[in-house]
């Protein structure tokens, strides 16, 4: 039979064939490989001829997930173990204990510890008045009409359609759509990105373009940037550019401002997750990000620092989240004493979205997570955007760094002057968390154990090599 290696195609006579393949780019690029065992071949044929008699389930991968999923557990077991340690062991009543109302939480007033602020309406609104011509003035950057732009990348749509060169309307689609970044959020602006993909697909399907041909155009109508954002093509062939990487700090500032409330409101872990959780966490350092999505801009941080008098500036202890506010306007504050819990919840979290993030980044350009010496070298998003999340992930996992680093934030930016309105559930110290908080220090363990979670069957002595390299 003459087949063709790359597409399957069958053809009458050898001659045929040989004429075929020499312009068959169907699949020629493409690699192939076995959901059951993962076997990788690029010739069609032999994909054909392996599933039949496929082994199964290649042992040494299976062994090498769970791996990666024990090193997940390990990390969470040992959280989890330092919060029990520092804990006070609970006691236990003899009785059973009936619920009554002084079994509830107490919120107090900090008028006997700090001077307590009048809240002024007149005052509030002259500030809330002041951020937002703070605002305004950075949304002049993208000074642009949607309306207009938009209009302008259905013209070029509408041409691309009749015409039968393309690089000036794409690159015009491409230019325009980046000017709303920023008059958009991202989410917004990701969806037009991949409409715009999905649109230019169907144009060059009808015009009868080769997937390989269609590939390259559709990447001119798109930036370094908006490629990362939906992972498209080779995106991890190209380079942001200083300007790319300050349109979208700029952008995320902007929106993540317009969007903060004028007003209190209880703070909540799923609100801050969905700020942080975006490419920017492979284009901008760690302190950047939470600025961002903890700080509000109005005055009204739902995040916390009351400088109490025990509370030093060497031992800063009297953090705060927004619990609740009750019907009468009354703000109950949890106290998140050292922010110590706070932080290692948050950087857990965080963590995974970046260890998965740098996994997703490097398989896309080598195909697998095997750790190469060389990998900053072999591809631009390798020495920019992996770069960049892995010193992230290293702060993450220096516990009481990143534990301080989020205190100065939070006193810098979100130091709070209580009124009458303002009710907190504790105000003093716990001195064995003030000693044990006090001894802890970064762990080398977590370190490694972290980077181990980047790459596949990494040893200790090659993930300990990696963050030494980037102290």
């Amino acid at each position: 039979m003459n087949m063709c290696e790359h597409c399957g195609g069958v053809f009458q006579n050898t001659k045929s064939l040989k004429r075929h393949q020499t312009n068959c780019t169907i699949v020629r690029e493409f690699s192939f490989i076995c959901d059951k065992c993962r076997f990788v071949t690029r010739d069609l044929e032999v994909i054909n001829s392996h599933i039949p008699s496929c082994p199964g389930p290649d042992l040494q991968s299976q062994i090498e997930s769970l791996r990666q999923q024990l090193c997940a557990e390990k990390e969470k077991i040992s959280a989890l173990e330092q919060i029990v340690k520092e804990s006070p062991p609970p006691s236990k009543p003899k009785v059973k204990v009936k619920k009554s109302p002084s079994n509830k939480k107490i919120y107090r007033s900090v008028r006997n510890r700090v001077e307590l602020s009048e809240e002024k309406p007149e005052q509030i609104e002259e500030k809330i008045r002041v951020a937002e011509g703070n605002i305004n003035a950075l949304a002049q950057n993208f000074d642009v009409s949607v309306k207009g732009t938009t209009d302008e990348i259905e013209k070029q749509f509408a041409i691309l359609l009749q015409s039968r060169t393309y690089k000036k309307s794409l690159f015009a689609i491409k230019e325009c759509r980046g000017k709303l970044l920023g008059k958009l959020n991202l989410p917004a602006y990701i969806k037009m990105i991949e409409r715009h993909i999905s649109r230019l697909e169907n144009t060059f399907t009808k015009k009868k373009h080769e997937k390989k041909k269609m590939l390259s155009n559709i990447s001119q109508a798109l930036s370094p940037l908006d490629q990362r954002l939906v992972f498209y093509g080779n995106y991890y062939d190209t380079t942001l550019e200083a300007d790319h990487i300050q349109q979208l700090k700029l952008s995320l500032k902007v929106n993540m401002s317009y969007s903060c409330p004028k007003r209190y409101v209880p703070f909540n872990h799923t609100d801050l997750y969905d700020k942080l959780y975006n490419y920017s966490m492979a284009i901008c350092p760690i302190k950047e990000t939470l600025a961002r999505a903890l700080v509000n801009p109005f005055g009204f941080s739902n995040v916390v620092y009351l400088d109490l008098g025990k509370s030093t500036e060497t031992d800063p202890y009297s953090f705060y989240s927004l619990e609740k506010i009750e019907s009468d306007g009354r703000r109950c504050w949890k106290m998140e004493c050292r922010l110590d819990d706070f932080s290692r919840n948050l950087a857990t979290h965080m963590k995974t979205y970046c260890v998965e993030l740098f996994r997703k980044i490097y398989s896309d350009v080598f195909h697998d997570n095997y750790y190469r010496e060389d990998y900053h070298n072999k591809a631009p998003i390798c020495h920019q955007d992996c770069e960049q999340l892995l010193m992230n992930i290293l702060l993450l996992s220096k516990t009481k760094t990143f534990c301080e680093l989020l205190q100065g934030l939070i006193i810098k930016n979100c130091t709070m002057h209580p009124t009458e309105l303002d009710k907190f559930n504790l105000t003093g110290d716990d001195k064995l968390h003030k000693r044990q908080f006090a001894q802890e220090k970064d762990s080398e363990d977590d370190m490694t154990t972290t980077i181990k979670r980047l790459f596949d069957e990494l040893s200790d002595d090659d993930a300990k090599q990696i963050w030494e390299g980037c102290e």
